[in-house]
């Protein structure tokens, strides 16, 4: 993919530069805490406190390198069906005319492909081309470390970070705007006018 094979499959989908790609994919938000670094006293133990809960959603996240725009939803399940009313929601709202994501299963059910935006897969197993794990990365960094009073809370908390990030396009830009994503997108062919 970083070397030329974002660029061909691109072509291959028929989409041109003035076509809004998202390169999107899912997290379980949930109340399993993590232990995370605290600055402390030295010689004096510091203890946080961690949830034990086993409760989770998933989001699914879509982010357009571009513009830094972000579009998010939550899912009640990974399976086929569900990504079925994510590719329509999409396709209906107009916001997205491709994606771009990884090979999982409810990602290449068939009437997911059957839904008609182009979904351009990635490599298996190489999360580390998906830009969209980096807004994961920056999202459990603010989420981590504290208790919430219930799922709805830590949810919303992810919603008011994501509604932060929407104000600030260019803060997502510079998380999601690798360089070779965005010279594949300026080597598409130009929009044909008729």
């Amino acid at each position: 993919m970083e070397r030329g094979g974002l660029h061909a499959a691109l072509v291959r989908a028929g989409l041109t530069q003035a076509q809004v790609i998202g390169w999107a994919d899912e997290i379980q938000v949930g109340l399993l805490g993590q232990v995370r670094r605290r600055w402390g006293r030295c010689g004096v133990r510091l203890h946080q406190r961690i949830q034990r809960r086993r409760q989770y959603r998933s989001l699914f996240v879509a982010a357009e390198i571009r513009s830094g725009r972000v579009w998010y939803c939550w899912l009640d399940n990974m399976k086929g069906e569900e990504f079925c009313g994510v590719v329509r929601g999409i396709e209906q709202a107009g916001v997205l005319d491709a994606v771009v994501w990884d090979g999982a299963p409810g990602h290449t059910d068939y009437r997911v492909s059957r839904i008609g935006v182009p979904l351009i897969p990635l490599p298996p197993y190489s999360p580390q081309l998906n830009p969209a794990e980096r807004l994961f990365e920056a999202i459990r960094a603010e989420l981590e470390g504290e208790v919430y009073a219930d799922l709805d809370a830590k949810c919303a908390r992810v919603e008011a970070i994501l509604a932060d990030w929407d104000a600030q396009p260019e803060r997502v830009r510079s998380l999601v705007g690798w360089h070779w994503i965005l010279h594949a997108l300026e080597q598409l062919p130009a929009p044909t006018t008729s």
